[in-house]
């Protein structure tokens, strides 16, 4: 069992999708197998194609499954975590495997349609998703609200979950890859309101025009230069001591993960106002259970 081989490819801006896919990573190698868990969000490659495709090649090692880990937003997968997986080496060239599962991590609304565009995506590249799971996480969008959305999380509640996954795929270990059935198609047991909003915001960039800005203050920021350093799009810089958006940069994709770094609370968003329409629409969807593996039945 120890020969099979696992690499784990995640972006997670906020941090939960890593804590995720470190979960998963330990449970699968308490069964002994090898996993390489590699985090492109540190990197900051993932805007540009060609840094992207260095880095993978450069990093990646060869492994028989692969995941591939994101955040959701606004009930779908998020652009960059697409493009990513759309850049993907053709299986059997190199290192790449043919088996895949993709995962995301989703807070307080819903994961929408995100396994499916994932499972898709992946697909499109000539793997077999064989498997896909989706985990329970702390929202970011809730920090300035008076109780946040899922504290902790993930956390030992989802160890199930991981144990589950890591059962699965010591099922399938000697199986041959022709014989493990596809199960992207399965994956379409989304509740129609979360379908239709997936839906629309794939194809409308709702989120550049719905979600805050976020801004700092310039007299309590210390320029230490965290927000700097983590923020997933390069976009930020300390400029006469304090921290401020790059002329160039790219546009916001509202991570907010600056916001959750700040060690002195310079950053805000004025998010308190939206706890009321989203925990309305979280009571509509009523999606449980928030983590649960998918294998298609088979």
């Amino acid at each position: 069992m120890s020969a099979f081989r696992i690499a784990i490819l995640v972006f997670s801006p906020g941090g939960n999708t890593l804590t995720a896919a470190r979960m998963a990573a330990a449970a699968l190698e308490e069964r002994g197998f090898q996993v390489q868990v590699l985090d492109v969000t540190a990197a900051k490659v993932i805007a540009d194609r060609e840094k992207l495709l260095q880095y993978l090649a450069q990093e990646i090692k060869p492994h028989d499954l692969l995941f591939v880990g994101a955040p959701v937003y606004e009930n779908r997968l998020d652009k960059f975590t697409l493009r990513l997986i759309q850049h993907l080496p053709q299986p059997g060239n190199g290192p790449w495997g043919k088996l895949c599962a993709p995962f995301v991590t989703w807070g307080g609304v819903t994961s929408g349609i995100s396994l499916h565009q994932a499972a898709k995506a992946l697909r499109a590249t000539g793997r077999k998703v064989v498997m896909t799971f989706k985990v329970e996480a702390f929202h970011v969008f809730s920090l300035e609200w008076p109780e946040p959305l899922n504290p902790g999380m993930p956390g030992e509640e989802a160890g199930p979950l991981m144990s589950a996954l890591a059962d699965r795929v010591s099922d399938i270990v000697g199986m041959e890859a022709e014989s493990l059935p596809d199960i992207t198609d399965t994956l379409t047991d989304t509740p129609l309101l979360p379908k239709l909003v997936g839906a629309f915001t794939s194809r409308v960039p709702t989120q550049e025009y719905t979600y805050k800005s976020v801004k700092v203050d310039p007299d309590t920021c210390t320029g230490c230069g965290t927000c700097v350093r983590r923020c997933p799009l390069d976009r930020l810089e300390i400029r006469e001591g304090t921290a401020t958006v790059k002329a160039d940069a790219l546009r916001c994709m509202h991570c907010y993960t600056c916001l959750r770094v700040c060690p002195s609370g310079a950053r805000r968003v004025g998010l308190a106002g939206m706890r009321g329409p989203l925990m309305a629409l979280r009571k509509l969807n009523n999606e449980h259970p928030g983590n649960a593996l998918y294998t298609g039945g088979a």
